[in-house]
């Protein structure tokens, strides 16, 4: 820790150690550290627009993350999804003015937690590293497996209005091949736990997408950090689920409810000019959920 610095923590449970910690200062004989507490998600909302004019958001396609040029004076109206313990899904329409419009409890907390009693992995991360070397064709059940003939699947796609490897239960195989857990190997069972909740997150976004007319969803949160896998699964199934008139877009920087909430109190970001986010980040902390501690 730097001397004499700010300490920001943020989030929905930080109101927990609000008693010993809110506005508080923590002297030793070297550093000055003060503890400042924000609750709330409007610090990420007006995050967004800071990070567009820096360059801190980017498409994944193909692999590959390329960063996005958009227009501050057209950047409302865009939803927003937090993917934390849970995720929330938000619609924006201008500065300032936003409402939660859905969300669900299977989020990143229900990957964590099922990912630990199937793996027993000792972390998030962990998760994130095997799901690298699984093969989903061992695990889920897929077009041409419930018809056991690829070939007859592929000269019969257009009528089954599906492709032979479009993927149609996640751990479907546990099902038919009477697998136990010991038969599955934990990279499998990882990189599946992964895509389906990155899929499921992904159709709830899309589907509030098409109610409000909104080609632009922003993802955020903890449970994308490092996690190339929900990268892929996110972008792809925008895409499917929309037809290709939305598009998924990230934020490089996951503790943006902190940044922004040091940036409201003592000024950190200057709208028009663009910024080392990164060097700021090292004067921020996020305190938002359980989930993020475990992906320290």
């Amino acid at each position: 820790i730097d001397a004499n610095c700010v300490q920001v923590l943020q989030g929905k449970n930080i109101h927990r150690w609000m008693k010993t910690w809110f506005d508080k200062e923590v002297r030793t004989d070297e550093i000055v550290v003060s503890i400042q507490a924000h609750m709330g998600d409007w610090q990420r909302i007006n995050g967004i627009p800071s990070l567009v004019i820096q360059n801190e958001v980017f498409t994944f396609i193909e692999g590959n993350k390329e960063s996005v040029d958009i227009d501050k004076n057209d950047l409302f109206p865009y939803i927003y999804v937090n993917i934390g313990s849970g995720v929330a899904i938000l619609k924006i329409e201008g500065d300032g003015n936003y409402e939660t419009v859905d969300g669900t409890r299977i989020g990143g907390i229900t990957c964590w937690g099922l990912g630990r009693l199937l793996t027993k992995c000792k972390s998030f991360n962990e998760i994130i590293e095997l799901s690298k070397r699984g093969n989903i064709k061992r695990i889920d059940l897929f077009v041409e497996d419930t018809f056991g003939d690829r070939e007859y699947v592929e000269k019969h796609a257009q009528k089954l209005n599906a492709p032979p490897n479009m993927n149609i239960g996640s751990f479907g195989k546990t099902i038919s091949e009477n697998k136990t857990l010991e038969d599955c190997n934990t990279e499998d069972l990882s990189l599946s736990l992964l895509q389906m909740f990155s899929f499921n997150i992904a159709q709830i976004a899309s589907l509030n997408a098409r109610i409000y007319g909104i080609k632009r969803i922003f993802f955020g949160g903890s449970f994308i950090k490092d996690n190339t896998c929900a990268l892929e699964i996110l972008s792809s199934s925008v895409h499917y689920q929309s037809k290709g008139t939305a598009k998924a877009m990230f934020l490089r920087q996951e503790a943006l409810g902190a940044l922004m909430s040091y940036e409201n109190k003592h000024g950190l970001l200057i709208m028009d000019e663009p910024q080392d986010v990164e060097t700021s980040l090292k004067s921020t902390f996020s305190c938002h959920d359980p989930f993020w501690n475990f992906r320290d």
